[in-house]
């Protein structure tokens, strides 16, 4: 992910252990409008995100109509995944397979 500053790219593990709960609850709230994160939440727009890392790519939510990339990728979601689809989802790996 590339720094605020826009120059260097920081390791992921880096910004996980430097990570503001408080912070990331702020910004999820742009996210809320499409996906919940409580367990048991329905789905909207987006699926629901309780659980994700570890979860399969493309088939975590239940009942979620996913692209037929995401359903189709394999693989499960984990911390250097979701970094790269949260950081460009229209050119991640995740989204071009």
């Amino acid at each position: 992910m590339v720094s605020s500053e826009g120059s260097a790219e920081v390791p992921f593990e880096t910004l996980l252990a430097n990570a503001d709960v408080e912070k990331g609850a702020n910004v999820f709230k742009k996210c809320g409008s499409c996906h919940s994160a409580t367990q048991g939440a329905p789905n909207g727009t987006g699926p629901n995100l309780y659980g994700v890392v570890g979860g399969p790519i493309g088939k975590h939510a239940a009942g979620f109509a996913y692209s037929a990339a995401l359903s189709g990728h394999g693989g499960n979601w984990d911390f250097a995944s979701l970094n790269e689809w949260l950081t460009n989802p229209k050119s991640s790996s995740t989204a071009t397979r």
